[in-house]
């Protein structure tokens, strides 16, 4: 968890079903791997956020190359990939680029996970991480582009 994290609830039970050697996570084992979060959360070593499980001692995210990865795999997928991800991924954008059209922001975000395609449900997951995650920290400059606020 340490390599990948915040991981959606769903793929961390994908991934107990390949260790136990099944082709997919029926009932039982989304069950047993709910128990097994709850139970991480319980002892202080997991914390939640919307279905996304992190170490509790995370501290900042940070965004995640998914370039390499199939096609196929789930956690490619915009609703597998965690808001307060994209978030920092957005951040990370506006920290090298210092101000971007808010298009170019959600594109250059997509880039920076990996994903070569900005379809609608990838731009409305993103454009969705910056109104939720960064709506404080974004402003607009005298041109209408986005940038990171001064502290």
């Amino acid at each position: 968890m340490k390599v990948e994290q915040p991981i959606h609830q769903d793929e961390v039970g994908r991934r107990l079903a390949r260790v136990c050697g099944h082709q997919r996570a029926g009932s039982q084992i989304q069950r047993a791997a709910q128990r097994g979060l709850r139970f991480g959360k319980s002892a202080g070593r997991l914390a939640e956020h919307r279905q996304f499980w992190t170490q509790a001692t995370l501290g900042e995210i940070a965004p995640r190359d998914r370039g390499s990865l199939a096609q196929a795999e789930m956690v490619r997928k915009p609703e597998m990939i965690c808001g307060r991800e994209l978030a920092a991924a957005a951040r990370m954008v506006l920290t090298r680029n210092l101000a971007l059209a808010r298009e170019e922001l959600v594109v250059e975000t997509a880039r920076l996970i990996g994903l070569a395609r900005v379809g609608e449900y990838v731009r409305e997951a993103i454009e969705a991480a910056i109104d939720q995650h960064l709506a404080g920290e974004v402003a607009q400059d005298h041109l209408g582009r986005l940038k990171l606020k001064q502290p």
